[in-house]
């Protein structure tokens, strides 16, 4: 099952984007996460043409923390709907 977030709206047409996020827990139990901008979010971004989602995670991770991981398992897959005027 797909999980969705955000509200298809009717008429507009939307991109795909496929990424992929990871969900790190240090040993107290802490989830990390990334602020930018306004907000907070989980390690992880866009997935490049070519790129298999744990070698995307691997990256962004590395890119945005400056440290190497390794996937352990996919707990799951989710459609966010995003709408921008930009």
């Amino acid at each position: 099952m797909i999980r969705q977030f955000g509200n298809r709206i009717s008429g507009v047409s939307y991109i795909e984007r496929p990424g992929a996020y990871a969900v790190i827990v240090n040993s107290t139990g802490e989830i990390a996460v990334i602020k930018a901008g306004i907000g907070y979010h989980l390690p992880g971004g866009g997935i490049r043409p070519r790129e298999l989602p744990e070698e995307a995670v691997k990256r962004e991770i590395l890119e945005e923390t400056g440290l190497v991981f390794r996937v352990e398992e996919i707990i799951g897959t989710a459609n966010q709907y995003c709408y921008s005027l930009y």
